[in-house]
């Protein structure tokens, strides 16, 4: 704002929640900051667009031509008169082209080479590129950085939307939206990120130009789940998992391939023909055994990464017509947000040759339109709704695995819509997404398999606390917490989506002093992170419900569920990593102790209890192979008098808890005794060598004891 009587600025980004958009026009008074301002009038047309009034928001308001009133100098004249001449003449030209053809792109491409937008359009996205492949990142090519910056930050991604919001309205119909350059991009790029909707509607456009099938009643929906295909593809040959849902999300045809061509047994047989039937049937077709096995041997031939792939699949000729139907939906998409078409040709904004990307596509057997789909509808899928045929397929190792990438995938859309929900909805999705990750995680667990190389973090890394996170960053929503601990500060940073590794060692250091440098292998870290997500999401939901009476049962068994998980993963990482060094050992204990005596501090008796058994036996196994020997003769003297120190604060902390009950007791015993023997154990040097604990002087265990004399009795 402007004060015209003083000719200065008056507010520069400044905060003011009582003020809305809709205040803001000429001729109001408004209230700001306990003043009472008159607004006379606007700086600039930009802003006369935005916040004029319908009558004032006219054609003339959004051109060049208004800038005639603000020209003072004879020298700028010169410029603003070609401006004048070119807006002339390109309108001249859309209303020529309108007449003639109608057609949306080509305006489009008109008006972007009169009016200079993408300029405009680069500074609105950041950083958007035509250069790059639309094969490698099509949201990057089509909206620049937009897709990063709507799920990494969500003020931005706000932000983004707003403004897209604003200048829609500042519209008056649909040919003027359409015959500006920046107005299609900016709805187009907002579209595709958080709204499917365009989405579908080209596929299905795209399926009626082909005449293979005419939609049901002219629904949409209808259309996009009838060819909505979902398939696990996980090693090569490939076992592929297919299903296809009717509008009611009823089964049509749920077939499950092997990673050989179905056709070994009558019963095989017979049960494809069931189900080919009732699919015929429902789609007026006749969609032989064949033509399925050739979908089937066009997959298991090619190699496929990890995950869940969207495949839309036409009904005729499953083998042939797919690569087709992939070229019309991405060339339909192509011309909607970015290019322009003439004769049966696709000219892109940026690209040389769009048929080189058409044969990039058809060497990858259904992954260009899957790796679209994916991309455009990341941060819009609904999970409530998409995931129901997801329930109707088998619980395999393989399934989970992907069933978990899809969720991990819906994870940003509900966190930022979360609120829109009602409180018996959003308890409803926090259970059923907190039991089908759990099923997911024990389903992994519970195979046994070994992991390959490329497969290690996913299995475990995907399968983490993110999904978890999600139903208690709702359940933080519903209780209150103070504000002055750095705990939950911590946790609030951690449950925006910050980076987990660095937030830990950030939140140790500071709480505890203690630096912690982790450099061991793949398999290692992914262990190290899942439990210690885990094992972190157990005391936060103790601690949320803990403040506002006694935790529900529910909660109860979700942090006892944390535990167990976390205690799998625990020896699983100390039963499969053998080539740590010492030292890599402690350093790794230490951080898990850290947990362990937040958790203790904080969480009830029983899961107390479990915790503390976990970290003593953990330890023990590490002193049991002797490293405190090796990590002498290394040479560490940080591990040794840290660990020392801090197992000795551990039985300190545990017996000053105000906890009694059955159980509690041995374990202070237990956890006295074991910080005695580990202080003994590395407190006592005599010369060049390290003594046992019957060779060292009494003193240290007694120190470790005299610590809460009153209380070990």
């Amino acid at each position: 704002m402007i004060d015209v009587k003083t000719r200065r600025v008056f507010l520069r980004r400044t905060e003011c929640e009582s003020c809305t958009l809709r205040d803001l026009y000429a001729g109001n008074v408004v209230a700001i900051l306990c003043r009472h301002l008159r607004i006379v009038g606007y700086a600039d047309t930009q802003t006369a667009a935005f916040l004029g009034p319908k009558h004032e928001r006219t054609w003339t308001s959004t051109t060049r031509l208004r800038i005639f009133r603000r020209v003072r100098h004879g020298s700028q004249r010169v410029p603003v008169l070609f401006q004048a001449f070119f807006a002339a003449l390109g309108a001249m030209v859309v209303i020529v082209y309108f007449v003639d053809e109608g057609s949306l792109p080509a305006v489009v491409l008109l008006v972007n080479d009169t009016f200079c937008c993408e300029e405009e359009a680069y500074r609105l996205f950041s950083s958007a590129d035509p250069t790059l492949d639309p094969c490698d990142n099509f949201t990057a090519y089509v909206c620049g950085s937009l897709p990063a910056q709507g799920t990494q930050d969500v003020l931005d991604s706000a932000r983004i939307r707003f403004e897209a919001e604003v200048f829609q309205r500042t519209q008056q119909t649909r040919k003027e939206e359409s015959s500006h350059f920046l107005a299609v991009l900016y709805s187009g790029c907002v579209n595709a990120l958080w709204n499917h909707d365009a989405l579908v509607q080209e596929v299905t456009e795209a399926i009626i130009d082909m005449t293979y099938i005419k939609p049901v009643e002219n629904d949409v929906m209808a259309v996009w789940n009838y060819f909505f295909f979902v398939a696990s593809v996980v090693q090569v040959p490939a076992p592929v998992q297919v299903i296809l849902c009717g509008t009611s999300g009823e089964t049509v045809l749920n077939i499950s391939y092997a990673s050989q061509p179905l056709g070994g047994t009558a019963s095989v047989h017979a049960t494809l023909d069931a189900s080919l039937q009732v699919f015929n049937a429902n789609f007026k077709t006749n969609v032989t055994n064949n033509d399925v096995l050739a979908f089937h041997s066009s997959l298991a031939g090619k190699s496929a990464a990890v995950g869940c792939i969207a495949v839309v699949v036409p009904i005729a000729n499953l083998s042939n017509v797919l690569p087709s139907l992939r070229q019309t939906v991405l060339r339909r998409l192509l011309l909607r947000y970015r290019g322009t078409y003439s004769e049966g040709d696709v000219h892109v904004n940026g690209a040389a040759n769009i048929e080189a990307l058409f044969s990039a596509l058809k060497s990858v057997p259904a992954a260009g339109i899957a790796y679209l789909v994916t991309q455009c509808t990341l941060s819009a899928v609904d999970s409530l709704a998409s995931f129901d045929h997801f329930r109707q397929l088998p619980s395999t190792r393989s399934f989970n695995r992907c069933q978990a990438l899809c969720y991990e995938m819906s994870l940003t859309w509900h966190r930022l819509h979360a609120q829109r929900l009602t409180d018996p909805t959003r308890d409803a999705y926090v259970v059923e997404l907190f039991e089908n990750v759990r099923s997911a995680v024990v389903g992994d667990i519970s195979t046994g398999d070994v992991f390959r190389e490329d497969e290690k973090r996913l299995a475990l890394g995907v399968v983490s606390s993110k999904q978890l996170l999600v139903p208690s960053y709702l359940l933080l929503n519903e209780f209150p917490l103070p504000k002055a601990s750095s705990t939950r500060s911590f946790a609030r940073n951690f449950l925006e989506g910050r980076d987990y590794q660095r937030s830990v060692l950030a939140w140790a250091q500071r709480e505890f002093g203690i630096e912690w440098h982790h450099d061991s292998s793949a398999l290692f870290e992914a262990l190290v992170d899942v439990g210690g997500e885990y094992i972190y999401v157990a005391p936060l939901h103790y601690e949320t419900l803990h403040f506002d009476g006694p935790p529900s049962t529910q909660i109860l068994d979700m942090a006892t569920y944390g535990i167990e998980v976390a205690r799998v993963l625990w020896e699983a990482a100390l039963n499969t990593v053998t080539t740590e060094s010492p030292a890599e050992r402690w350093r790794e204990g230490t951080l898990r102790g850290l947990f362990m005596e937040w958790f203790c501090l904080r969480g009830d008796e029983n899961l107390a209890a479990m915790a503390l058994s976990l970290a003593v036996a953990s330890v023990r196994s590490a002193l049991d192979r002797n490293d405190w020997l090796t990590l002498k003769a290394v040479g560490a003297p940080w591990e040794v008098s840290e660990a020392r120190l801090f197992y000795m604060r551990l039985a300190r902390s545990l017996c000053m808890r105000p906890v009694d009950g059955h159980g509690v007791k041995d374990f202070i015993s237990a956890a006295l005794m074991f910080a005695g023997d580990f202080g003994a154990a590395f407190a006592c040097p005599q010369g060049s060598k390290m003594m046992t604990r019957r060779e060292c002087p009494t003193p240290v265990r007694l120190d470790a004891l005299a610590l809460t004399r009153g209380r070990a009795a």
